[in-house]
């Protein structure tokens, strides 16, 4: 057998294709074989004429070595991926960084699986691939990958690609605003020297994003200004800095100078930084940005009238060249303000509504946006009359708020979409009450909790305890928000939600019947968060049991019963949970605007049944789901990782893998989003990522990030039921990349040996795995041993909630082809029958419930293929 890149090199075929003038031309037929030294000699030589600055010369070197490495066998992993490595280092200093990607991403897959994780050559390769994957705008994945390769890169020889790792992970987490920002910005600006992979500019540019972070941080005006300039004097020194970077620094300085009150100075830095943009035509952020405090600059400098004569140009010029609504919206209100400094009362009145209109375009009325520029609009205005927004804005003011039924009337807001009205209202009701209210302070603990903001919840909670209270519906209602926090909206405290259910079970006879099905259902979630089955099914039979009887906390109820939808699958049948989820949607029409609470419910129906998941409308639906939750939630809600996560699924089964990949990616941004995270939802998202890039035969990156999923469970030791699936991705990533079945085969069966593993996976996850395990098997175990793997698959389907028609007619097959292999042509054949039987009776009741998208008609010929070539011959050995 061929050495492992003699597989996995395959892409080498690719390169080939895509230098293809190149190797017609230039490429030597070497009469002998290069030996190991050679390639690495060679290797090195063509990236020292890289370093030197000649890359083309640099390619014509190395290409010959990597053509003579792919086309001999024998070499070790090291000296068979070398070449490549150099590639992905030319890639990069050419930008191409599609290329880079690729050839990195394939190395790090191949020293990885032959056992050479944490190499020299495999952190040189994933720092490649970590820098590709940022200039692509994968932040998210570049940001895992490198922060993954410490501190094993830091104790190495390899200070250039140290140092670009800091560099990359420093520029992320200032753009993305991550609570590590400053640390990496610090550690980076240390170990920066000159004349490596980071040039000074670029380091320059990380001293600018600390700036920015500090001036967001609160900190004095002037004093970042006289950094700024400093700064900006530094890198007017600097040998080949872009003109623009100039610019823009000196339009971030005037911004600054403005902040500090030095208008007449900043005028000057701002105009120059948008004459610039303007000549070279830059339609975008940093234009608009620098627009709209240009234009409040002149505010100050020149009188009310400039700075209206400024955005009324700059407002059609925003409007025709693509600015967002925010930008147009904040040239409004700039607007409004000018008119209401002239005195012009109507003139600014009427520019706030306009602002508000405009800002309403792209923003529901709960946007942070919106209400802030609901502030300056006067409601008891006459001109009020006859604006769009009018019945909304007096709502605001109008609204009713009572604290009983206790958290009834918080739950609606958030069940609406409306959370960020909640704190208007909350503070309102606070100044109404006297003196310590708990029912105030539960209240708003749980408007907390609802959102996922778990510490603020407990705080309030705390003053609750703190005071003590009489009262036996608010201590029901304080345990309950309790547990609420911990296992419905962020899930990472089941094992402490204990107490609080615990003492509402004291006592859950005394409670209404609504608050009794929701202890049930919390008693239901953590059980299924702590994989106890049995608890599980017992809470969910407690809430079926709960008599009806006169309803005082009507959404409460509505909650529990969502959530109880949530745990019957796997518990109640498919036909079952139907009629519970149309049933459901009646209940919540009739309750009226609910949208939060429809779309919880038709997420949990469409994540966990194969008719909802396979309904023609599904992925439209989800697309619309997806909309109204990134409006109605904060961002990293775990509604929002459920609903993405569920839409990428939902248009991977139909084969839109582009558009699933960015659902995929898009989950796994709002789980990073959620500081209470579990690190296997996001293993298990990245493992979707994973299977997707597997069907788009990007085999090398589904790898990579295939075991970067496997290795976060590894690593914070999680044994859970979502190993199953991980695994299932890692050993399928690895056999595409490899193709070496034995490795894969020795993986499962290491994996599947494991007591905490075992106990912990769900059942079909075991048969999933065992299946996979006897397809590795065939041809290299005897047949003995892969019968009996798929016997254990078999004898894991005992859950008789589950239908596994389909799972058995699957390992019917794989007996089949295990069978005619040994020429045993009669069981093969037997079995293929009792397959494609079971197989068929799965198929019509799928039809007969117009569930035709999950079938697949080409899987459907190939077994009739199967058993009639089987029959056929059969019927050969048999006497005339």
């Amino acid at each position: 057998m061929g050495r492992l890149t003699q597989i996995t090199c395959r892409a080498g075929l690719a390169l080939a294709r895509h230098f293809a003038v190149l190797l017609l031309v230039a490429s030597p037929v070497w009469a002998d074989r290069l030996s190991e030294a050679d390639i690495f000699t060679r290797t090195d030589a063509a990236l020292e004429q890289l370093w030197q600055g000649d890359a083309d010369a640099a390619f014509d070197a190395l290409l010959p070595v990597y053509d003579a490495s792919y086309r001999e066998t024998g070499y070790s992993p090291r000296a068979a991926h070398y070449p490549l490595l150099g590639l992905a280092y030319i890639a990069r200093a050419k930008g191409r960084w599609g290329d880079a990607r690729r050839y990195a991403s394939f190395v790090a897959g191949g020293l990885e699986f032959a056992g050479l994780r944490g190499s020299g050559d495999w952190l040189r390769a994933q720092v490649l691939h970590g820098a590709a994957q940022y200039q692509l705008g994968a932040l998210a994945r570049a940001n895992d990958l490198l922060r993954g390769l410490f501190p094993g890169l830091a104790e190495t020889n390899l200070p250039q690609e140290h140092q670009l790792a800091l560099y990359l992970l420093a520029r992320i987490a200032s753009e993305e605003r991550l609570a590590d920002e400053r640390q990496l910005r610090d550690a980076f600006l240390k170990a920066w020297r000159p004349g490596g992979f980071v040039t000074q500019p670029d380091a320059l540019h990380i001293a600018f994003f600390d700036i920015v972070a500090r001036f967001r941080a609160g900190e004095d005006r002037a004093a970042l200004a006289t950094e700024m300039a400093n700064l900006r004097d530094l890198a007017a020194k600097v040998p080949g800095i872009a003109a623009g970077q100039l610019l823009h620094y000196r339009g971030y300085h005037g911004f600054l100078l403005a902040h500090a009150g030095d208008f007449n100075t900043a005028e000057g830095h701002l105009q120059a930084y948008f004459d610039h943009l303007m000549a070279e035509r830059a339609y975008g952020r940093d234009l608009w940005e620098n627009a709209l405090f240009l234009g409040s600059v002149l505010g100050q400098t020149q009188g009310a009238a400039a700075q209206i004569r400024f955005f009324d140009t700059a407002l059609p010029l925003a409007r025709s060249n693509g600015a967002s609504v925010g930008y147009r919206a904040q040239y409004l209100r700039e607007m409004g303000h000018a008119a209401a400094q002239m005195g012009d009362v109507d003139g600014a009145q009427a520019r706030y509504r306009a602002a508000y209109a405009e800002a309403r375009q792209a923003y529901r009325s709960n946007a942070g946006l919106v209400t802030h520029l609901r502030e300056f609009i006067n409601t008891a205005h006459p001109a009020m009359a006859g604006f769009d927004f009018a019945a909304e804005l007096g709502a605001v003011e109008a609204a009713q708020f009572a604290l009983r039924p206790l958290g009834e009337q918080v739950l609606r807001l958030f069940l609406q979409g409306n959370y960020t009205v909640t704190e208007a209202l909350l503070a309102r009701a606070g100044q109404d009450a006297e003196g310590d209210s708990p029912e105030l302070a539960v209240t708003t603990a749980l408007h907390h909790a609802l959102l996922g903001q778990f510490d603020p919840a407990q705080d309030w909670l705390a003053r609750v305890r703190a005071t003590g209270t009489a009262d036996v519906d608010v201590s029901h209602v304080v345990d309950l928000t309790d547990a609420l926090s911990r296992v419905w909206s962020t899930w990472h405290s089941a094992e402490a939600a204990g107490p609080a259910l615990d003492r509402l079970m004291a006592n859950v006879d005394q409670m209404p019947p609504e608050l009794q099905r929701m202890t049930h259902v919390l008693r239901a979630q953590r059980a299924y968060q702590l994989e106890r089955n049995a608890d599980k099914a017992a809470a969910l039979e407690a809430f079926d049991a709960v008599e009806g009887g006169v309803i005082e906390y009507p959404l409460w109820d509505l909650l529990a019963a969502v959530t109880a939808m949530e745990m019957s699958f796997g518990f109640r049948s498919e036909e079952e949970n139907t009629a519970r989820h149309a049933k459901l949607k009646e209940r919540i029409a009739a309750a009226g605007n609910l949208p939060v609470l429809g779309d919880y419910l038709d997420v949990v129906y469409f994540q966990n049944s194969r008719s909802g998941l396979f309904a023609a409308d599904a992925v439209a639906h989800l697309g619309a789901i997806n909309t109204r939750l990134s409006e109605d939630t904060p961002t990293g809600h775990s509604l929002r990782q459920v609903a993405a996560l569920t839409l990428s699924q939902a248009l991977f089964w139909r084969g839109e893998n582009r558009q699933a990949l960015d659902w995929a990616e898009r989950a796994a941004g709002e789980i990073r989003a959620d500081p209470f995270a579990k690190p296997e939802v996001l293993a298990l998202t990245l493992s979707r990522q994973s299977d997707i890039l597997r069907a788009m035969s990007r085999r090398e990156e589904a790898a990579s990030i295939a075991a970067e999923a496997y290795d976060i469970l590894r690593r914070d030791g999680v044994v859970s039921a979502i190993d199953g699936a991980v695994l299932q991705s890692y050993a399928n990533a690895h056999w595409a990349f490899t193709g070496d079945a034995g490795q894969v085969a020795a993986l499962l069966q290491r994996e599947l040996a494991s007591a905490d593993l075992a106990q912990g996976l769900a059942p079909r996850d075991v048969v999933a795995l065992y299946s996979l395990l006897a397809q590795a098997q065939i041809g290299r175990a005897a047949k003995t041993e892969v019968m009996q793997t798929l016997g254990r698959a078999l004898a894991a389907m005992g859950d008789t909630h589950t239908d596994w028609r389909q799972d058995r007619a699957r390992i019917l097959w794989t007996r089949a082809q295990v069978h005619a292999r040994r020429g045993d042509r009669a069981p093969a054949f037997a079995d293929m029958v009792a397959s494609n039987d079971t197989y068929q009776d799965w198929r019509q009741d799928r039809l007969a419930a117009e569930d035709a998208e999950a079938i697949d008609d080409t899987a459907w010929r190939d077994r009739v293929r199967w058993e009639a070539a089987l029959g056929w011959r059969l019927q050969e050995e048999l006497p005339q």
